[in-house]
């Protein structure tokens, strides 16, 4: 009886097992936008498309097969699986077929030859007809990248509505991303009634910085190198992690800025537009909106649970310990992501680890605005980027006062060398 009992666990097993692989290796859909963090079918499906072991776990690896998919397919390489991305996977690898020039689904027409997408012969029209052209096609002559022109308004604050101007967005499905440095926005499925303009509602980034508990695992040196500045005017590492927690509103925030010879409008963050759709992407020549950061008044200290950059802190803590070989290490660096937000003033502060010479490792402030033409300072790379030593300053407010850190400048433009 046991024995039977036995046979019968093992099949179910199998059965179940079964039924999970070809639920997940079969015709797999992903149709939300995937990114750092996500769990889930979806993401075993993202996986197996590109190349990558399929534990349903979206994490470093899988950031950067999909970055290095989106680099071969002429995409935006952010490492996140937007509305474009997924057109492309579903379009070039579901089932391992190729759908016809131009397709990205089975859905509609070509708009490179004007086949139908699901490979059926295209119906025959009368010559009145053609002035009715199907929803689904777009002539050749329309197929070109999108364009960003200009934004109306240029400044604006949470909830206000913000219309971009440009040529060749879609009917649908365009995605809006903000960005500068590390630090950006997505707003999806967005139409556009003539593919000149696209209208959406501004919502600040969210952005995660350091909490407290990282901040004192980072090593002494870097530690002192923030704390000590804040100290200085007063203030404590609390100010660092909650800097508005004693202030009711902006005026007492625009008070301490003007006090310090700050003001407001620097709290205005650059942004460079970029427009994702179905005919590719493009991106603004320089960035058009200004975006009020996110501001919290007279929030109370919290323990975050989330150990992102915990991680990166061991790894940091080895390159600044002085009996570290660095002649063994490969080339390159990486970077911890966001630590603080520079709370009196523009930009944020991150901390890079120089691999090759330790010449490059320290903080770096990133200014609004700033997006790097060649190379990508969020991820590994095959260089640091060239950098001025302790060019920038990220000021920290410290009521009634602000505490100025000395950091790092990439320069002249990440990736290309000094002329």
């Amino acid at each position: 009886m046991r024995l039977f009992h036995f046979f019968i666990l093992f099949f179910s097993l199998f059965f179940l097992q079964t039924v999970f692989v070809t639920e997940v290796s079969g015709d797999c859909t992903i149709v939300d936008t995937l990114r750092v963090g996500s769990k889930g079918l979806q993401v075993q499906c993202l996986q197996e498309k590109v190349g990558v072991v399929a534990d349903g776990s979206f994490g470093p690896l899988t950031k950067n097969a999909v970055i290095i998919f989106q680099l071969n397919n002429s995409l935006v390489a952010d490492g996140i699986v937007g509305p474009l991305s997924r057109f492309v996977l579903h379009g070039v690898l579901a089932n391992g077929s190729i759908y016809p020039t131009g397709c990205v689904s089975s859905i509609g027409y070509s708009p490179i030859t004007g086949a139908k997408c699901d490979g059926s012969p295209k119906p025959q029209t009368d010559q009145a007809s053609l002035s009715i052209p199907s929803p689904d096609y777009v002539p050749v002559s329309q197929v070109q990248p999108p364009k960003v022109f200009s934004v109306y308004p240029e400044k604006v604050r949470s909830g206000n509505t913000v219309k971009i101007y440009g040529e060749n967005f879609s009917f649908n499905r365009n995605t809006v991303l903000l960005q500068y440095g590390q630090i950006e926005a997505r707003f999806e499925d967005l139409p556009s009634s003539d593919g000149k303009v696209i209208s959406f509602v501004f919502q600040p980034p969210e952005v995660k910085t350091m909490n407290k508990e990282e901040l004192l695992n980072l090593p002494s040196t870097l530690l002192n190198q923030i704390l000590d500045p804040v100290q200085a005017v007063g203030g404590s590492i609390d100010d660092i992690v909650a800097p508005y927690r004693d202030m009711k509103n902006e005026d007492d925030l625009r008070k301490m800025l003007n006090d310090n010879g700050h003001n407001f409008d620097e709290l205005y963050e650059k942004f460079w537009v970029t427009i994702e759709n179905g005919y590719g992407s493009g991106s603004s020549q320089a960035p058009i909106l200004s975006g009020l950061r996110k501001l919290s008044f007279g929030s109370d200290l919290t323990s975050s649970e989330n150990k992102n950059f915990l991680a990166m802190l061991h790894s940091i803590f080895d390159v600044f310990t002085p009996q570290k070989a660095y002649a063994q290490t490969p080339e390159g660096g990486t970077n911890t992501g966001i630590v603080t937000r520079c709370t009196c003033g523009d930009g944020y502060l991150t901390i890079m680890t120089d691999f090759s010479s330790n010449q490059g490792s320290g903080f770096y402030w990133w200014s609004s605005g700033y997006k790097p033409i060649v190379g990508d300072p969020r991820i590994a790379g095959p260089q640091l980027g060239f950098f001025t030593k302790n060019a920038g300053t990220c000021s920290i407010g410290v009521r009634p006062y602000c505490g100025d850190v000395t950091a790092n400048v990439a320069s002249p433009v990440w990736g290309e060398a000094p002329k």
